[in-house]
């Protein structure tokens, strides 16, 4: 795509209003694929996500540059207006500058009546954290609503991409996406997808909700969950976190579903039930706490007979952290274990398994 050669345009003031309403409207597109960093995480947990082939060459995340003073600046080919009230088009490369944001289309059009904003073809849009591509667009700036259809993302970083049937904005705080995946594979054949039929998505309350959202590996679906509900942002709330699932030889399949539970402000708790299949079912707890002048966590796992050899198994720990005075701290870090093989059979990673004794 080339950048336009011709004349700057700088439309009035209503018409720049306008328009930079429709930037920060494509930029909350970004949140309508579910918490894309957190079931990114999820899914890196798994061997498909981690040898994958990244979605394309994206440039890293860059600085949000959103200042209200910030100008904005039009370039076009052409700016047609037949009237004082009649819309207004811009055609032939149009690109709309504000601070770290960009869209380039090749028709714009304006109706300062009505308050709607037209991009019948094809538009794409980039800022710091994302690059979006659309087959068309329609926006209202009188309620904030919109729909954009045939969505293609990609988040800075190669961190993640993925399609949309359609985006809708309902209004200023609520969203509908249909027809959602994600994957940090490459979109033309990846390994595994993250889908889900439809998402709802608020952000006053900075909560989303995914229906039929499944789990696919190479096409094949591995994990599905009728209803979930996501966070959009970093406001804690009480709910199930993102399963996680693993197979190995010793144990089979070993599946967690993390229930997270905001208690207070300076404490929570997070109860993980892990099927093994092998073994059985464990219970895993964890409580934390944090006050001005202490911090503790207590973890507690629990698997009451073992099916390989009949045996209970269990994991203890402690870790308190205390000041005293000013110059004085007390900390301590407690661990006890069933029996000596508990790492090496229930260990998440390369350091868990590797301990072979406590003192």
């Amino acid at each position: 795509m080339t950048r336009p050669t011709n004349r700057l345009v700088r439309p009035g003031r209503p018409v720049r209003r306008t328009l930079a309403v429709l930037l920060p409207a494509l930029a909350t597109l970004p949140l309508a694929m579910p918490a894309l960093v957190q079931a990114q995480d999820a899914a890196e947990t798994m061997a498909p996500a981690r040898q994958c082939r990244a979605p394309g060459s994206i440039p890293d995340r860059g600085a949000l540059q959103r200042a209200g003073d910030q100008p904005m600046d039009i370039r076009a080919e052409t700016m047609r207006s037949p009237g004082r009230n009649a819309p207004i088009s811009f055609t032939g490369d149009v690109e709309l500058a504000y601070g770290d944001q960009r869209l380039q289309t090749d028709t714009l059009i304006y109706d300062p009546t009505t308050g709607e904003v037209r991009l019948p073809g094809w538009l794409e849009y980039t800022d710091a954290v994302v690059r979006m591509r659309a087959a068309s667009a329609e926006y209202d700036t009188r309620d904030s609503s919109g729909r954009f259809d045939g969505v293609q993302y990609y988040i800075a970083g190669a961190e993640g991409a993925g399609n949309a049937a359609s985006v809708q904005m309902l209004d200023e705080t609520t969203a509908r996406v249909v027809g959602f995946d994600f994957t940090t594979c490459g979109l033309e054949d990846p390994d595994w997808q993250l889908k889900a039929g439809r998402v709802e998505l608020d952000f006053e309350r900075g909560v989303g909700t995914a229906r039929n959202a499944r789990f696919e590996f190479k096409g094949v679906p591995l994990l599905y969950v009728p209803w979930m509900r996501f966070p959009l942002d970093d406001r804690r709330q009480t709910g199930f976190l993102y399963p996680t699932l693993g197979t190995s030889s010793d144990n089979g399949i070993d599946l967690r579903t993390p229930f997270y539970w905001n208690i207070a402000p300076n404490m929570d708790a997070t109860f993980t039930p892990r099927f093994i299949g092998d073994r059985g079912l464990m219970l895993g707890s964890e409580f934390r706490f944090l006050t001005r002048r202490q911090a503790g966590t207590f973890e507690f796992d629990y698997l009451p007979e073992d099916d390989v050899d009949g045996e209970e198994r269990w994991l203890g720990r402690i870790r308190h952290r205390a000041r005293l005075a000013p110059s004085w701290t007390a900390s301590m870090n407690f661990n006890r274990v069933s029996d000596d093989d508990y790492f090496l059979d229930f260990g998440n990673d390369l350091e868990s398994t590797a301990i072979q004794f406590l003192r």
